[in-house]
C-alpha cells in the first residue's frame, strides 16, 4: 500500500511538470518572405497574428542545406559540415552521423 501511495504521487508530480510545458511548433520554409504570407490569409492568422515572427535574424551561411543544417544542429556550418546545397557531399554522410 505504501508503494502504490508513493508512486502515484510521483506521477502525478510528473504529469503536473508535463502540463506546464509550452507548446512550440517550429516550421522553417524556404524562400518565403513577408509578403507573401498576405496571400495566405488563413496560415497568416494562425502562423503570425497568433504566432512568433522573427523579423531580425541572422544566419552564418546563406545557402539552403548550409543554413538549414544549422538551424536542426544548432552548431554553425564548420561544426555540421556542410557548406554547399550539392546533394552527394562527405558532409551529409557526416550530418546524418552525428544525428
Amino acid at each position: 500500500m505504501i508503494v502504490t501511495s508513493i508512486a502515484s504521487m510521483s506521477w502525478k508530480t510528473t504529469a503536473t511538470k508535463a502540463s506546464n510545458s509550452p507548446n512550440i511548433v517550429f516550421i522553417l520554409t524556404d524562400d518565403l518572405n513577408n509578403a507573401e504570407v498576405d496571400y495566405m490569409p488563413q496560415l497568416k492568422s494562425l502562423m503570425v497574428d497568433g504566432g512568433v515572427s522573427f523579423s531580425n535574424y541572422f544566419v552564418n551561411i546563406s545557402l539552403c542545406c548550409p543554413s538549414r543544417a544549422t538551424i536542426l544542429r544548432g552548431q554553425y556550418a564548420h561544426n555540421t559540415g556542410v557548406y554547399s546545397n550539392k546533394k552527394a557531399t562527405a558532409a551529409l554522410s557526416i550530418f546524418i552521423a552525428m544525428g
